[in-house]
């Protein structure tokens, strides 16, 4: 893990120090006096979407959702300000006596009374500007064949390069993996562009502190602490196994997950991990089998985890798995087949019982005649969320779009409740559990609350020790 750990942080450091170039900064300023140009004359918001349609799950149709809903009330509300430094009072430009045509000088000049520079409108009035949702599919499509290692990052650089080409883009929603998200979180920085990421959640991308990067989902820690407290309080087990892809994601999610289920007084008898590459699990898995234990906790994605599990099951391993978020996929049971993959259970922040949820899922079947899974919900979140932070900040200028969202009141989005800490970590949601049942993805109710009662009790035991 140190490794793949110290050459990500290693790409990282190196790139961040060129963002602190002049030549960044400068692009950086170009990019939001562009959108302080384009407030003026009220012309579209851009927002990238870096989400291939071949992907599976429906964040394309949630973000065109959310884009419609927008569109549709006229567009996001703002209010004109001045470009400089936001704001609303107005003089002449050349005496600075107030007025639009000044007595003394007869001058026509508006500008700030704050920072003497031109104001983009004046006075203190409304207007809504409409959403653009720019979705580069053919750049998906055109990608050259390259090894498993590298194809995230050639990704990353290609689609995050498409947007930066394109100087009306304040934001980019997407970059669904962490090997893609974190490398791609460096160019948005470095042009000063919001980034929004839906479901990275290896810590790194938020660990530099860039200012324009956010997570909307969970980190592996928060996960791997809600799945040890599902498997300790929930299904009360003693003895694990744990089993990784030795990527960022998997190998930060099972020493998380190693550590938080030792806290809870599960004993991990066997660990093992596998390249990203692997097919054959059998000699793994003969390493184990036959020890007692309760479950296997596994994190890796869809692919390798349903062969892992349908070969486990062909050697006669009944015992239940639980995996992180990546096995929330449609093709997990068709890899692993419906009956090998049958109890497996996953984290999920999506819940179809609220209210707003609800609202959400009537309007999505509406709009296209199915319902929408998790990713659907976040990609109409992630376009509503920004929609929301422009109205707050009366700006759909990046740097103040940006201070914004770290700042401000939870919002509640279709996915929960949405709130940022200083380093843009999100801090709120919180994850639910479901279990595939014939095929299909059900939620165990209440699944996530003794873990939550666990911690409230933890709380109160350290108030009560301090007084």
């Amino acid at each position: 893990m140190m490794y793949n750990r110290m050459k990500y942080i290693g790409l990282v450091i190196i790139l961040f120090a060129g963002a602190c170039s002049p030549s960044y900064e400068e692009l950086s300023k170009q990019r939001q006096e562009l959108a302080v140009q384009a407030q003026q004359d009220k012309k579209e918001i851009v927002i990238g979407v870096a989400w291939p349609e071949d992907r599976s799950g429906y964040f394309i149709q949630g973000a065109k959702l959310a884009q419609k809903e927008i569109n549709e009330a006229g567009g996001a509300k703002v209010t004109n300000r001045c470009g400089v430094c936001q704001n609303v009072s107005r003089e002449c430009g050349r005496c600075q006596t107030q007025g639009i045509n000044c007595d003394l000088c007869q001058s026509l000049e508006n500008s700030c009374s704050e920072c003497k520079r031109l104001q983009i409108s004046s006075g203190r009035e409304w207007s809504r500007r409409p959403v653009e949702l720019l979705i580069p599919q053919e750049a998906y499509r055109s990608q050259p064949n390259s090894s498993i290692r590298n194809a995230s990052q050639l990704l990353a650089h290609n689609i995050s390069h498409y947007f930066v080409e394109r100087q009306d883009v304040i934001a980019v929603v997407g970059h669904p993996p962490s090997a893609e998200a974190i490398p791609a979180s460096v160019t948005y920085q470095q042009y000063g562009i919001l980034f929004l990421a839906p479901a990275s959640t290896v810590s790194l991308l938020t660990h530099p502190g860039f200012g324009y990067v956010f997570r909307l989902i969970p980190g592996n820690k928060q996960m791997a602490e809600q799945l040890a407290g599902f498997c300790a309080f929930y299904r009360h087990y003693k003895r694990m196994v744990i089993l990784n892809i030795r990527t960022l994601y998997g190998e930060e999610l099972a020493d998380s997950f190693f550590e938080s289920a030792a806290e809870l007084g599960i004993k991990i008898v066997h660990t093992s991990s596998f390249f990203p590459a692997t097919t054959n699990f059998k000699d793994i898995l003969a390493t184990f089998k036959d020890k007692e234990f309760d479950a296997i906790f596994l994190a890796t994605l869809a692919d390798s985890g349903g062969e892992l599990i349908k070969q486990a099951r062909e050697m006669g391993v009944t015992q239940p798995f639980i995996g992180g978020d990546a096995l929330y996929s449609d093709k997990l049971p068709m890899i692993a087949g419906r009956e090998a993959a049958e109890g497996i259970v996953v984290p999920v922040i999506y819940r179809d019982t609220f209210s707003r949820t609800q609202t959400f899922i009537n309007a999505f079947k509406d709009e296209y005649g199915f319902k929408p899974d998790q990713w659907g919900a976040q990609g109409y979140d992630s376009i509503k969320l920004l929609a929301h932070a422009v109205e707050l900040s009366d700006s759909a200028v990046p740097n103040m779009l940006a201070t914004t969202l770290r700042y401000m009141r939870p919002w509640i989005g279709a996915t929960g409740v949405h709130a940022f800490d200083h380093y843009g970590e999100m801090r709120g949601k919180q994850f639910s559990f479901n279990r595939l049942h014939d095929g299909k993805f059900e939620l165990i109710p209440d699944a996530h609350l003794p873990y939550l009662y666990h911690k409230i009790e933890q709380s109160r035991s350290l108030a009560m020790e301090k007084e």
